[in-house]
């Protein structure tokens, strides 16, 4: 069997990083076209973040010997020699289900659980050891623990006295453990928050270089159309991954639909920043109309529009066939709103302003946006979460 050989480097890995962990050229292809924020899933394992746990997992089995290979698999966990073949797909589901609440101490706790249920020889929880679990179930059946001690044991002065200072321990314990859990969240959303900040700060700056450049509409990985499904989150925190046409295989529709977190959709149709918006309409002094591009958006809008409607069953299938997991629920294709950007209004004068917002305001169901607006909607967002990461 080919292996793919990955090295994880990751300064938090302390003396593991640098260590080399193995995929199966299966899993390896899968992993290779799934997208992540720094590339690829592939990207992702390489800095050691793509896997909850992943951390003490290989420390747990470096431990037990440290020439052991980690190879992670599509199939089923097994050992082979000395080498463990991790299921990757159930190691990330066991990882999730329970890292969350504990981070550090539960990591362990998920690496412990999952060898000692798949490799038990090597694993196994020594005698008189108890997993967090095990401490768990105590702590809760301890008033029935100490009842049927105090009816063995002669001397019942002395097991009171001494529970009664364990428990007091124990509470002080917890008082500290919350506290210091407490302390740790807030430090992770305030971490998650200012990266966040970063981020959007680095895709807003992109975004304005691009402005004024010629890209393409929708064709090539350098099109407008690829960007900005990309960076949907310009339109603020209202929607879920984009459902791309292809996938459901449905003809007369945008490239690309919005499922909004309230079930629906909404559509963008993407036109170039150059194009105008609005022109001056030379039969009425004073006056500006819709300019040819944008008028030729919105009837594509509009029949886009109207071939959901009529074919609205269909498409609602086909997409919760799809899709339908990604969702708490299915998602409803009526009434569907949409949007077209085009243009920019940077240097619009206010009449040439309030004759693009008394023209929006003529259409139903659709709304124009200009790259202007859009990149102020940016500013927007991260001014919010600068203000936040300031209380």
């Amino acid at each position: 069997m080919t292996l793919q050989k990955i090295t994880i480097k990751n300064r938090s890995y302390g003396k593991l990083s640098g260590v080399k962990i193995y995929l199966t050229s299966e899993l390896f292809r899968r992993l290779s076209r799934v997208k992540s924020r720094s590339g690829t899933a592939i990207d992702s394992l390489r800095s050691g973040r793509a896997v909850r746990g992943m951390k003490h997992l290989i420390a747990m089995i470096k431990k037990a010997n440290s020439n052991s290979k980690i190879v992670f698999t599509s199939r089923k966990s097994r050992k082979d020699g000395l080498d463990y073949y991790i299921d990757y797909d159930m190691y990330i589901k066991h990882g999730q289900d329970i890292f969350f609440t504990f981070y550090r101490s539960t990591g362990f706790e998920v690496a412990q659980t999952f060898l000692g249920k798949i490799f038990p020889r090597q694993f196994a929880v020594k005698k008189g050891e108890l997993t967090t679990r095990e401490t768990h179930k105590v702590e809760s059946n301890l008033r029935t623990v100490l009842r049927n001690l105090s009816s063995k044991i002669k001397n019942k002065k002395i097991l009171l006295e001494e529970t009664t200072q364990m428990l007091r321990e124990t509470r002080e314990e917890k008082r500290q453990l919350r506290r210091g859990i407490t302390r740790k969240i807030e430090g992770l959303v305030e971490l998650q928050r200012q990266s966040n900040i970063s981020y959007y700060t680095e895709k807003l700056q992109e975004f304005e270089r691009r402005l004024g450049k010629k890209f393409p509409e929708t064709k090539g990985k350098n099109s407008w159309q690829k960007w900005i499904y990309n960076n949907a989150w310009l339109f603020g925190i209202y929607y879920h991954e984009p459902i791309d046409r292809v996938k459901i295989g449905f003809d007369s529709i945008p490239d690309f639909l919005f499922p909004t977190l309230d079930g629906f959709l909404d559509i963008l149709e993407i036109k170039k920043d150059s194009f105008d918006v609005i022109k001056k309409d030379s039969s009425h002094v004073g006056s500006f109309m819709w300019s040819p591009e944008t008028n030729q958006a919105i009837g594509q809008v509009v029949n886009y529009i109207t071939e959901m409607e009529l074919n609205q069953l269909q498409l609602k299938e086909r997409i919760n066939q799809v899709y339908g997991t990604m969702y708490r629920s299915s998602i409803h294709t009526i009434k569907p709103r949409s949007f077209i950007l085009i243009g920019t209004s940077t240097a619009w004068s206010d009449k040439e302003r309030e004759a693009f917002r008394k023209l929006n305001y003529s259409l139903h169901g659709i709304e124009v946006l200009t790259y202007t607006d859009l990149y102020k909607r940016g500013e927007k967002i991260i001014s919010m979460y600068t203000e936040k990461s300031l209380k």
